[in-house]
């Protein structure tokens, strides 16, 4: 989920209201394979919520995401047509918790991450990035293209650390401390 907050450095424990919830823009469902790489399992589960969201709520992804490990991020526009925009960040988690809940239930797809599908507070990686533990390529694809879809790995993570060290370390070497 992606969500923004009037007061993001005043974050405190979710559903106190902390922060002050703006809005939730975008629906973002998480999809891993159980196998822990990429897979077809996954690959068809992906189709099989594309094509439930399609048909029962009138909604097409933003955007299908390789997420640069186990599997896709699914982006919807939010809210969903029919649907009011939600006002709360405790009504944002119900929601989402429902929606996955319905999904799994009508389609028996058990690859939904529902911890990272209903967080408000999770960071997701974006396009063009790269996964620190893979070195694969973050990236958009296309629906039809899902089934056939293999990683582009552009980095060797552990070749790179021995060469260079750990982030930490470059980081204090670049900035003079961590971030």
């Amino acid at each position: 989920m992606v969500s923004y907050f009037l007061q993001p450095n005043k974050l405190g424990p979710k559903g106190r209201g902390n922060a002050r919830f703006l809005f939730l823009p975008e629906f973002i469902i998480d999809l891993d394979s159980k196998s822990g790489c990429l897979d077809d399992d996954v690959k068809a589960d992906t189709l099989e919520v594309i094509k439930y969201m399609r048909d029962y709520f009138s909604v097409e992804p933003r955007a299908i995401v390789y997420s640069g490990q186990k599997g896709f991020h699914l982006h919807y526009p939010f809210p969903f047509p029919g649907f009011r925009q939600l006002s709360t960040e405790e009504e944002t988690i119900r929601f989402a918790k429902a929606i996955v809940k319905t999904i799994e239930d009508a389609t028996g797809v058990l690859t939904i991450d529902d911890p990272v599908s209903t967080d408000t507070r999770r960071l997701i990686r974006i396009p063009g990035s790269v996964h620190g533990r893979t070195g694969n390529l973050v990236e958009k694809i296309k629906e039809k293209d899902i089934m056939s879809y293999e990683p582009k790995h552009v980095v060797d993570v552990s070749n790179y650390i021995r060469k260079h060290g750990v982030a930490s370390d470059l980081e204090k070497e670049a900035l003079g401390y961590t971030l």
